[in-house]
């Protein structure tokens, strides 16, 4: 049974779902006007770059959009486009967007540019015939059908797709008669992706904010049997904050004792796995395989909590057998079965390391960790996060006029501090930047 936790304040939208008790997905998402994966624009071409195959659009943001083209694709400067954002802005480069729409329900994804009917592979073909003699496509469109499919009838199948439509002519229509740039559609970012997404049962889902609670009564009606509830300080209730603090440790320790390390490079993540002090067993072959399998277990899931992509490296304890490898590369892929990114796990190398690469996305220390020291190669929880963390405990423990202690590596950031904390709990506090070992102290 899944357990669904939801926290929003005015910087951070935070989910965390827990399977069976254990942390199995968790997305934060920035409450701020910057593109976000999945949004909807209408944008206008500013300048087309035949030598990178795109063009650059203003959507009604500080920074101009690119736009990829493929050959058949013909624009000219000055038209005004529906665009979808396919990657978020990273520093100084801009967000990248699509012509291809895609607009997720539950059950099937609309899309624009091809012009058929796509399937999950989970899904069987007798299922998949059913669906083709029932659903017949609209014009310009296209569908995937989506394995949470199976969970419901051709009808609400039908249902969903008139209405994914219905959204889709309305895009249309301002594509061509809107008179301004900007956003058009969201799709209600990741609090709609995780509702579209989740399958299986719910037993609960809890939330810290009533609009939040209202969206998500309205939109699993029918669809998702399960309980909304309403609390304050979701995360820090339910110890869900140690859980996160967790996720920004080099060291993972597994059930026989023996660990995973992993660490990042300029390049890559590297995984490097140890029996430490594991002496379960009888021999040190295996030792080996048992530190081995639980760590193939246990990698797929923190790479995805800890949203770790790219090119990622992992070093197991040395093994000859040629099974047990096998064993390990099974393992790994069965880890990520449900991970919607899709993974491609390579064999061992003669140097006896396993290869994954990953679509790049924003791993959550992004939203928990800031630079800092002489070169900023040192990490530290952000004066964001902190806050956070601030304001729930002083939320929880009622506190009135609390002077806050804050250790003084972070008085750099002083006016940060004021400007999140006034937000979050209001103006009746005092911050002071202490020597100290803790990040931060509240006093009543």
């Amino acid at each position: 049974m899944k357990k669904i936790f939801i926290d929003r304040d005015a910087f951070l939208l935070r989910t965390a779902v827990y399977e069976d008790n254990i942390l199995s997905n968790i997305y934060f998402e920035k409450e701020d006007n910057k593109p976000k994966e999945g949004c909807i624009y209408i944008g206008e071409v500013k300048n087309i770059l035949p030598s990178l195959k795109g063009a650059f659009l203003d959507i009604g943001y500080e920074k101009n959009v690119f736009l990829y083209l493929d050959k058949n694709i013909k624009i000219k400067k000055g038209d005004r486009l529906a665009v979808q954002i396919i990657k978020e802005e990273e520093g100084e480069k801009s967000a990248k967007s699509s012509l291809n729409l895609l607009l997720p329900g539950r059950y099937i994804m609309l899309q624009t540019l091809k012009e058929e009917m796509e399937f999950s592979g989970k899904l069987t073909e007798d299922f998949k015939e059913s669906i083709r003699h029932e659903i017949e496509l609209y014009n310009n469109t296209g569908v995937i059908i989506r394995s949470n499919s199976i969970e419901t009838s051709i009808d609400e199948i039908k249902n969903e797709y008139d209405y994914l439509y219905q959204i889709y002519s309305q895009i249309r229509r301002k594509e061509d008669y809107s008179s301004s740039l900007g956003l058009i559609y969201d799709f209600n970012g990741i609090l709609g992706k995780l509702l579209r997404d989740i399958s299986g049962s719910i037993e609960s889902i809890i939330v810290s904010d009533i609009k939040d609670r209202c969206f998500i009564e309205e939109y699993i009606k029918g669809k998702i049997n399960t309980i909304v509830k309403l609390e304050e300080n979701v995360f820090l209730s339910y110890g869900i904050e140690e859980d996160i603090k967790d996720l920004l440790k080099r060291r993972v320790i597994l059930p026989s004792k023996g660990n995973i390390i992993i660490d990042k490079t300029e390049a890559m993540y590297v995984i490097d796995v140890n029996s430490s002090k594991n002496t379960s067993e009888s021999s040190m072959d295996k030792t080996a395989f048992k530190t081995n399998i639980e760590a193939a277990a246990e990698i797929p899931r923190q790479i995805k909590l800890r949203g770790l992509s790219g090119i990622i490296i992992i070093d197991f304890i040395d093994l000859k057998d040629r099974n047990k490898k096998k064993e390990l590369l099974d393992m790994l892929q069965l880890g990520f079965k449900e991970d919607r990114l899709k993974p491609s796990v390579y064999p061992f190398t003669e140097l006896n390391l396993v290869q994954i690469t990953r679509k790049k996305v924003t791993p959550i220390s992004y939203y928990l960790e800031e630079n800092y020291g002489i070169c900023q190669d040192g990490k530290r929880l952000s004066s964001l996060y902190i806050s956070i963390l601030i304001k729930e405990k002083v939320h929880m423990e009622k506190i009135e006029d609390p002077v806050i202690e804050v250790n003084n590596i972070y008085k750099k950031q002083e006016n940060s501090f004021l400007f999140y904390l006034t937000e979050l709990i209001g103006e009746n506090f005092k911050l002071l930047f202490k020597e100290q070992a803790e990040d931060f102290l509240i006093k009543h």
